[in-house]
């Protein structure tokens, strides 16, 4: 599975996530933004890379590098993060069937073309399970570290926008526990809002039911908060 979302490449062109990103661009240097991201390909950060920006995973950005690099906080985990089996010692391992549980090791991220050899190993990418609460297999504790990161990036947020994701609050707490307990407004671009609603009353703005409707809507109300 680590594989085939390793595969995911942009279509020449643009596209919505590129056109959001340039659109925090022209906002400015004093508006920073991260990005948050549940999905194991990596299409956001390569349309990052088109706007010119590096991404920042789990490292502390150096002071010169900051303008031009942007976090990204995988909390599920993403197909790019491999164990690490250079800096790691493995003793008497022995993988059977088509499952692993690696508890432990250190991860590294590695460009798409080298999720096929990185996990030749027979250790898959840390991805978490599609499950109720997202149960993680391989280097759980470094996907916690990442869950942690999460918490601390919405609790900072003077803004939280939510595309795509649907609310799940009871199974997946780790998400939207963050969003509810932060005091910022919240623009939802998505469906099935009601349960996020309810927790986080008037802070709370649908901005459309899809990312083609939402996308032009939000650049307003995004513009509205810095202008």
């Amino acid at each position: 599975m680590g594989r085939f979302f390793a595969s995911f490449r942009l279509l020449p062109g643009t596209n919505r996530y590129l056109a959001i990103v340039k659109f925090l661009q022209s906002l400015g240097p004093n508006v920073e933004f991260s990005f948050g991201s549940l999905n194991y390909e990596t299409c956001l950060e390569q349309s990052l890379g088109r706007a010119g920006l590096g991404v920042l995973y789990w490292e502390q950005a150096p002071e010169s590098d900051r303008a031009r690099l942007v976090r990204v906080t995988k909390p599920h985990g993403s197909s790019n993060f491999v164990v690490d089996t250079d800096t790691n010692t493995f003793v008497n391992v022995r993988i059977v069937g088509g499952g692993s549980y690696v508890v432990g090791a250190r991860l590294k991220f590695v460009p798409l073309h080298d999720v096929a050899k990185a996990t030749e190993s027979g250790f898959p990418p840390a991805m978490s399970l599609y499950a109720p609460g997202k149960p993680n297999l391989v280097c759980p504790e470094a996907v916690e570290r990442l869950r942690g990161e999460w918490e601390v990036a919405v609790g900072a947020a003077d803004v939280v926008v939510v595309i795509g994701a649907r609310p799940m609050l009871e199974s997946d707490p780790h998400i939207w526990r963050p969003i509810e307990n932060s005091r910022a407004p919240i623009a939802l671009i998505g469906s099935d809002y009601d349960p996020l609603k309810q927790a986080v009353r008037d802070r709370l703005h649908v901005i459309g039911d899809t990312f083609a409707a939402g996308l032009d809507p939000l650049k307003r109300w995004l513009t509205d908060r810095w202008t």
